[in-house]
Protein backbone atom coordinates (compact mmCIF):
# COMPACT_ATOMS: atom_id res chain seq x y z
CA UNK A 1 0.00 0.00 0.00
CA UNK A 2 3.11 2.09 0.51
CA UNK A 3 4.61 1.87 -2.41
CA UNK A 4 1.34 2.25 -4.16
CA UNK A 5 0.72 5.38 -2.45
CA UNK A 6 3.58 7.03 -3.36
CA UNK A 7 3.46 6.40 -7.22
CA UNK A 8 0.19 7.06 -7.09
CA UNK A 9 0.63 10.28 -5.30
CA UNK A 10 3.80 11.30 -7.30
CA UNK A 11 1.76 10.55 -10.71
CA UNK A 12 -1.00 12.27 -10.13
CA UNK A 13 1.38 15.63 -9.47
CA UNK A 14 3.00 15.00 -12.29
CA UNK A 15 -0.27 14.55 -14.28
CA UNK A 16 -1.14 17.97 -12.82
CA UNK A 17 2.56 19.76 -13.72
CA UNK A 18 1.69 19.31 -17.02
CA UNK A 19 -2.06 18.67 -18.52
CA UNK A 20 -4.47 20.76 -15.82
CA UNK A 21 -4.85 24.18 -15.54
CA UNK A 22 -5.67 24.23 -11.51
CA UNK A 23 -4.37 22.29 -8.81
CA UNK A 24 -0.48 22.63 -7.08
CA UNK A 25 1.11 21.09 -9.88
CA UNK A 26 0.05 23.36 -12.12
CA UNK A 27 0.83 26.22 -9.82
CA UNK A 28 4.17 24.76 -9.12
CA UNK A 29 4.87 25.05 -12.85
CA UNK A 30 3.46 28.65 -12.94
CA UNK A 31 5.48 29.76 -10.31
CA UNK A 32 8.69 27.98 -11.42
CA UNK A 33 8.05 30.00 -15.03
CA UNK A 34 7.70 33.02 -13.01
CA UNK A 35 11.18 32.03 -10.98
CA UNK A 36 8.72 33.06 -7.95
CA UNK A 37 11.07 30.70 -5.31
CA UNK A 38 9.24 31.44 -2.18
CA UNK A 39 5.62 29.98 -4.03
CA UNK A 40 7.54 27.55 -4.97
CA UNK A 41 8.73 26.52 -1.64
CA UNK A 42 5.25 26.94 -0.34
CA UNK A 43 3.97 24.16 -2.63
CA UNK A 44 6.78 21.69 -2.27
CA UNK A 45 5.98 22.19 1.38
CA UNK A 46 2.32 21.55 1.21
CA UNK A 47 2.91 18.58 -1.49
CA UNK A 48 5.80 16.95 0.84
CA UNK A 49 4.44 17.33 4.54
CA UNK A 50 1.23 15.66 4.07
CA UNK A 51 2.90 13.01 1.67
CA UNK A 52 5.27 12.25 4.35
CA UNK A 53 2.85 11.66 7.10
CA UNK A 54 0.69 9.34 5.17
CA UNK A 55 3.95 7.58 4.22
CA UNK A 56 5.17 7.30 7.88
CA UNK A 57 0.98 6.17 8.45
CA UNK A 58 1.38 3.45 6.35
CA UNK A 59 4.93 2.34 7.43
CA UNK A 60 3.60 1.99 11.25
CA UNK A 61 0.72 -0.25 9.24
CA UNK A 62 2.93 -2.10 7.65
CA UNK A 63 4.99 -2.46 10.82
CA UNK A 64 2.22 -3.80 13.04
CA UNK A 65 0.05 -6.19 10.68
CA UNK A 66 3.63 -7.67 9.75
CA UNK A 67 4.11 -7.77 13.17
CA UNK A 68 7.93 -9.40 14.51
CA UNK A 69 8.55 -10.60 11.20
CA UNK A 70 12.18 -9.97 10.47
CA UNK A 71 12.83 -7.27 7.64
CA UNK A 72 14.17 -8.52 4.35
CA UNK A 73 16.89 -7.21 3.46
CA UNK A 74 19.11 -7.90 -0.46
CA UNK A 75 22.51 -8.66 -0.06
Amino acid sequence: MRLGFNLTFLGVLLGEMFASRAGLGFLLMSFGAAFDMERILVVILKVSVPALAINALLLALERRIRGGAPEVRAV
